[in-house]
């Protein structure tokens, strides 16, 4: 058995039981083990080219087990939420391609400024939900 068919099967041919007082298997046909030593490793080889078409976009990317982080720069408020704006577009895309998909819910924005009252920040949207504008985050969380 080569390493790859090895990867393939921990993938594909996992069974997860649950226990609520009578036993539930079900094989997981999808997803990395939660926990599992080879996870990290094989998501990075998953992300990489997110990243790396993040990075081609002037996106400094940076991705960590399963989070990430995409900075984006400028001087016009309303430029930076609408270059924000494509690059999340430009992710659903990207997660589309590979059957994946990145939890709205999880995700959030943060503004850096210098100015003590910014300008309105313009609605972002991530698979159709506005994303909450936060004064600060965990990362990793």
């Amino acid at each position: 058995m080569s390493l790859i068919d090895w990867i393939v099967l921990l993938i594909s041919m996992r069974a997860v039981t649950v226990q609520i007082r009578t036993n539930i298997t079900v094989l997981v046909r999808r997803g990395l083990p939660q926990g599992g030593g080879l996870s990290p490793i094989l998501w990075s080889l998953i992300a990489y080219s997110l990243l790396k078409w993040l990075t081609q976009q002037g996106i400094f990317a940076l991705g960590y087990a399963d989070n990430g982080i995409a900075l984006v720069v400028g001087n016009i408020l309303s430029t930076i939420c609408d270059i924000m704006q494509g690059i999340l577009k430009g992710v659903e895309k990207w997660c589309r391609q590979m059957q994946l998909s990145i939890n709205p819910e999880k995700t959030e924005t943060i503004l850096f400024t210098r100015r003590y009252k910014p300008d309105d920040v313009k609605d972002i949207k991530f698979y159709g939900k506005t994303l909450m504008l936060t004064k600060q985050v965990k990362y990793p969380p």
